[in-house]
């Protein structure tokens, strides 16, 4: 099936610093390059200011997000992750999880 074409950047969000948080986001990254299927692409990752964060660009962020819960790497780390998607045209995000979260930046 192919793609649809991408609208929105879908960010998923992690603290971390250290090499061994690293590590832990190229694992997350890699399963959900093997699980995404025509939901979307992974478009790389970016490590911060305490922060690690993996793009996948999509035609359906809430979709696309909503099947990655199911990723094992993405459920482990759901009590720590942030996720959010903004339109590819502009800067605001929507929060998608944790629910309650109103602010969300890529720094």
């Amino acid at each position: 099936m192919p793609l649809m074409p991408a609208k929105y950047q879908l960010v998923f969000q992690l603290r971390g610093s250290s090499q061994l948080d690293f590590e832990e986001m190229l694992g997350l990254e890699n399963e959900l390059r093997s699980e995404i299927g025509a939901l979307g692409e992974v478009d790389g990752h970016d490590m911060g200011k305490g922060e690690m964060n993996i793009f996948v660009l999509t035609a359906s962020p809430i979709r696309c997000f909503e099947r990655m819960t199911s990723v094992r790497g993405v459920a482990r780390a759901m009590p720590r992750l942030k996720v959010a998607y903004r339109r590819l045209d502009s800067d605001d995000y929507e929060v998608l999880y944790p629910p309650g979260l109103h602010k969300f930046t890529v720094a």
